[in-house]
């Protein structure tokens, strides 16, 4: 493995989707891409799935805050500004990602391995047993995503997150940016502007010959050759 731009697909090792079987099965079998609008997820109750700063666009840490309405005085002795656009037309579908930036801060020193636990990811549904969907073929995958969007005349960015601290950070949060409390998610997101504003649901055919479907706790040991080369 060798550490290279983190925009070339070898840069990524494999993609997971965790969710509710019926959902996963049909992502399997089918190829269904369910990607719902930004407002949805600023008001989903599950933390693990929903963001209320997904639409936020700009922030800055506060301390000491004072302000005057009316009579009322409000005042904040820490925390953080935000400015939100509520009418982003986007969806928004994520997958859990390995790429090796995670192996190089992950990776089990002894013997150049790294092991995903997937019992870290139940909470990704309600109430039921988390299914998945292993996607190893990456470039495939969004290949076929990216030519049916094009089919639809539809806009979308494709990338890694970037996570930042809330406390530190000062000034523009853009599309592919989120705070440090979910790290572990490790996404990898597909943005597509929609003026309809309305959950978007695409089918790029069967999935089996580019991953594989899992159900139940499992445990995946992946294991790397690594070298310093530049």
């Amino acid at each position: 493995m060798k550490k290279t731009n983190k925009e070339a697909m070898i840069n990524f090792h494999l993609f997971i989707k965790f969710g509710e079987k019926k959902y996963i099965k049909k992502l399997f079998e089918e190829g269904e891409l369910f990607l719902n609008t930004v407002d949805y997820y600023t008001k989903q109750e599950n933390k693990e799935i929903g963001d209320s700063w997904e639409d936020v666009v700009w922030t800055e840490p506060i301390t000491d805050f004072k302000s005057r309405v009316n009579n009322t005085v409000i005042t904040a002795p820490s925390g953080s500004l935000q400015i939100h656009e509520p009418n982003l037309s986007q969806n928004l579908y994520c997958l859990w990602s390995l790429d090796d930036d995670i192996v190089l801060d992950t990776m089990n020193k002894d013997d150049n391995s790294v092991i995903i636990d997937t019992r870290d990811y139940n909470d990704f549904v309600n109430n039921s047993e988390v299914c998945y969907v292993v996607i190893t073929n990456l470039e495939e995958f969004i290949d076929r995503v990216k030519n049916e969007l094009n089919k639809r005349n539809l806009k979308s960015k494709f990338g890694s997150v970037e996570y930042f601290r809330e406390d530190k950070h000062v000034g523009v949060v853009h599309r592919f940016m989120k705070r440090n409390k979910y790290k572990k998610q490790n996404e990898f997101q597909i943005i597509v502007d929609n003026k309809d504003n309305s959950p978007l649901k695409i089918n790029i055919g069967s999935m089996k010959d580019i991953a594989h479907y899992f159900e139940g706790n499992l445990e995946f040991k992946m294991t790397f050759e690594v070298n310093s080369e530049e």
